[in-house]
């Protein structure tokens, strides 16, 4: 038995349940264990994980999930954990349930939580791990995109300037950027906007928003279905510097990131790996978007190509071969 624990909400958005879904397709792909997905979320979020091989469990808090996954190792297995705040005790916890590896897919809590194996897709990755006895997966390479995005990318990049900007904060956008760009843009620019409203939007949000439909230069969609084809069609995608970012870097797009709270740091990062261009905090975000509009074409054009480079899409498919290998030369290993 694979479990793949993840958690999303308003606050955290979605995309640690986006990467545990992904990862469990490429898992069921390689290995005859079963594989179930245990969402920590609303049932309307984790609906949009649906998937006919894959056992989708919805728990509404985390005593509930904990009361799943005591029910689902009964008989051993491997727990991969996306989920912040973790500690020694849920450590514990996944020992007397009788998991065998514990896999952690963020950076978030390892020190205390200390898992078998960790997962992170960070740029910073191996400098972050250097000289530390633990057991790493690490860098963009090992990025876990879904493969709707991946089968999209293409062979070369070629950018032509930016006409069209497509702006997404990620499902929740917790920091009320769309709102914020949207508002702030009104008559600045003649530039295309597409604002994306997340399937953990509320519906006071999501008709705040609407009032902007008049402005001719905006175009407002809800939860799209196809993310994929949304990035490919924008020449420029304004994110949060989470997974939205690599799948915009995968596909060649050029990323610029604001600077909010818990990300703050991960924009950096990227900054510093000269894959996106920084737009600082929300005082200065709208200044920078402009200046990254008019930046010259040769300097555009280097931005996106690292980022295209860097992210190949083949991380979730490496990441399940190592665990499947991993899974199938130590099986009696107890934690």
């Amino acid at each position: 038995m694979i479990v793949l624990h993840a958690a999303g909400n308003e606050k955290i958005g979605i995309g640690h349940l986006k990467r545990c879904h992904t990862l469990a397709k490429w898992l069921k792909k390689f290995c005859s264990e079963e594989v179930c997905l245990l969402l920590e979320c609303e049932k309307s979020l984790a609906d949009f994980f649906s998937s006919e091989d894959i056992t989708i469990i919805t728990a509404k808090n985390r005593n509930e999930a904990i009361k799943y996954r005591r029910e689902l190792f009964s008989n051993g297995g491997v727990l991969i954990t996306d989920l912040l705040g973790l500690d020694e005790l849920d450590k514990v916890e996944a020992q007397n349930e009788g998991v065998r590896w514990v896999v952690h897919l963020n950076d978030n809590g390892i020190e205390s939580y200390k898992p078998d194996l960790i997962v992170d897709g960070d740029f910073d990755a191996a400098k972050k791990y250097s000289g530390k006895k633990l057991d790493v997966l690490a860098g963009p390479a090992y990025f876990i995109i879904n493969d709707n995005i991946t089968q999209l990318r293409p062979k070369v990049v070629e950018g032509n300037g930016i006409r069209k900007v497509l702006v997404t904060f990620g499902g929740a956008d917790p920091g009320n950027y769309t709102e914020f760009f949207a508002d702030k843009l009104v008559g600045v620019t003649t530039k295309e906007f597409t604002f994306i409203m997340g399937p953990a939007f509320s519906t006071k949000r999501k008709e705040y928003l609407k009032s902007f439909m008049h402005n001719k230069h905006y175009i407002f969609i809800d939860s799209p279905s196809d993310m994929g084809r949304l990035l490919l069609e924008h020449d420029l995608i304004v994110s949060l510097g989470g997974i939205t970012s690599y799948e915009a870097m995968c596909l060649g797009k050029l990323v610029a990131t604001v600077e909010w709270q818990t990300m703050k740091k991960y924009v950096k990062i990227l900054q510093e790996a000269e894959v996106v261009f920084n737009l600082g905090d929300k005082c200065e975000s709208i200044s920078r978007l402009i200046k990254v509009m008019n930046t010259p074409l040769e300097e555009l054009r280097r931005i996106s190509r690292n980022g295209w480079l860097s992210v190949d899409g083949a991380g979730a498919q490496r990441v399940a071969e190592y665990l499947v290998k991993l899974i199938n030369s130590s099986g009696e290993r107890q934690i």
